[in-house]
């Protein structure tokens, strides 16, 4: 997820991009302008800091996923502190673990179902798979088997899987043998998304956006739709059918649109931009999104992406990009996971 996310190196660096400065308000939400009827929630991690979670209930939204583990021993220090506190607030509470493939999925999901039952909560716990840490796409699929089914087995609850388009489609071989598992989709976007991958019919909640601006927290954070009903929301008995495909419920700058000519050209810079200092390749970048036609909001996102890779662009990802009928949104969350670290 940021990320979903920007990591707090990279947000530091964007900040200090001048001519980068409108990319902070990419997306950003009104929290009471989202939808009729599908509830509006956040997810959170460690870098958000301290955060006003009475604030957060006041403005409206419903739910909170609190980053709790990655990997085999990473717990978020905020975790405790937040899913408390988001709880006592009166949000719906939920939480989930950042997979990293190329170690043990069995003690990874061991790990992250510890911390689980160690604070009770409304949704069921959430495997983030959008990395794959060199590993194929077999083995891909039999790790996230293994770790889905292992936290089943050690919770009591069917998990749900968070993912992107392009990470499913192309690093998990999209695969459909995961769909009857609930799906929390990314797709940064301003309609409804229409394309859901492997064999998904509908999705749990939609990561809308991972730029949103919400009372009681600081810094920019992610936002998500339930497609589903407020009595159905606390107990998770039952989604879809809310968030109508093709239905657009905020302004999202094309972000929606297709990411080719883009990626076309941050290929084309790619031997340049690698040996700039970070801040002069998410210039570049942002110049070369402008030059493609796109909106200087989203320009300013790339150009702060690439600045948060240090210049050190993922060349088969994009090329991918190139290749399939991917979106913007898709192109920042390629970005986002290619720069994370375990601060996320």
């Amino acid at each position: 997820m940021s990320h979903a996310r920007l990591n707090p190196a990279r947000r530091t660096i964007l900040a200090a991009c001048a001519s980068l400065s409108l990319a902070a308000t990419l997306l950003i939400p009104s929290a009471n302008a989202e939808h009729a009827t599908a509830p509006s929630g956040i997810d959170v991690a460690s870098w958000q800091g301290a955060i006003d979670w009475h604030g957060v209930a006041g403005a409206e939204q419903k739910f909170a996923f609190v980053k709790a583990t990655e990997g085999l021993d990473y717990t978020n220090p905020q975790y405790h502190a937040d899913i408390t506190a988001a709880d006592a607030s009166g949000l719906t509470t939920g939480s989930y673990h950042y997979g990293r493939p190329n170690t043990d999925p069995i003690a990874q999901a061991r790990h992250y179902a510890a911390a689980y039952k160690a604070h009770p909560q409304d949704l069921p716990p959430v495997l983030d798979i959008e990395q794959t840490d060199g590993v194929g796409v077999g083995e891909l699929q039999n790790w996230t088997r293994d770790f889905l089914g292992e936290v089943e087995r050690q919770t009591g609850r069917k998990p749900m899987v968070y993912t992107y388009r392009y990470f499913w489609e192309q690093d998990m071989g999209n695969t459909t043998e995961f769909a009857h598992y609930p799906l929390w989709f990314a797709a940064y976007q301003s309609e409804v998304p229409t394309q859901l991958p492997g064999g998904w019919q509908q999705m749990a909640f939609w990561q809308r956006t991972g730029e949103g601006r919400v009372t009681g927290i600081n810094t920019p954070v992610d936002m998500n739709l339930f497609n589903g009903t407020p009595g159905q929301l606390p107990s998770f008995n039952g989604y879809g059918g809310v968030l109508v495909p093709g239905e657009k419920v905020a302004t999202d700058h094309g972000m929606g649109t297709s990411a080719r000519d883009i990626a076309l050209a941050l290929l084309g810079l790619a031997g340049a931009i690698g040996i700039m200092p970070p801040e002069v390749a998410g210039n570049v970048a942002n110049q070369a999104a402008l030059a493609a036609g796109v909106d200087s909001l989203v320009a300013g996102a790339l150009g702060g992406q690439v600045a948060g890779l240090g210049g050190k662009l993922p060349v088969a990802e994009l090329n991918r990009i190139v290749q399939g009928n991917y979106s913007i949104g898709d192109l920042l969350l390629l970005l986002n996971a290619a720069g994370h670290r375990t601060e996320g």
